[in-house]
């Protein structure tokens, strides 16, 4: 077990951390790699990816987690593909061994990159799990009610997409 002098950083060390950060870029600097670094697939999900950071109050990346977000949207565009793959076999093939075998593959590698995904997302803060972790709250409601209860209920109804 250990000891808890360990969990107390001294002034000297908050103040180091502190000068560090201020010399890390953070997320809104960070620009998608180049054409060469990553494919194009992984670029749609770079620029879907940093659009939902910069709506946030807080920046949470830095360059340091540059090579994280690039692997983040590297294994969504294999899963995405994978995904594609598979739907469209589950449309056209009947099964036989040999189609259920690519089927299993497609599977496999969706199932790979998924576990993937996971773990980088809430690493990235990309999940409640994460975004609680930083204190970070995407959206930000005051309740002017003392009653939360009496709040919810007030508020209009929101139309649903596709229903008029």
């Amino acid at each position: 077990m250990l000891d808890e002098s360990h969990a107390k950083l001294g002034q000297e060390q908050l103040e180091a951390r502190k000068a560090i950060e201020k010399k890390l870029n953070p997320s809104s600097l960070l620009r998608c790699p180049s054409k060469t670094k990553i494919s194009p697939e992984a670029r749609r999900v770079w620029k879907r990816i940093m659009k939902l950071y910069d709506g946030m109050d807080v920046d949470i990346l830095s360059d340091l987690d540059e090579v994280a977000l690039k692997m983040y949207c590297e294994a969504v565009a294999v899963y995405e593909t994978a995904h594609g793959e598979w739907l469209h076999i589950q449309r056209v093939m009947v099964a036989n061994p040999q189609t259920q075998g690519q089927i299993d593959r497609l599977l496999d590698r969706m199932n790979k990159q998924t576990t993937v995904i996971n773990k980088l997302a809430e690493q990235l803060c990309l999940t409640p799990v994460g975004r609680a972790r930083m204190g970070v709250v995407a959206i930000n409601v005051t309740v002017p009610n003392s009653n939360p209860i009496d709040f919810l209920f007030s508020q209009p109804k929101q139309p649903r997409e596709g229903k008029s």
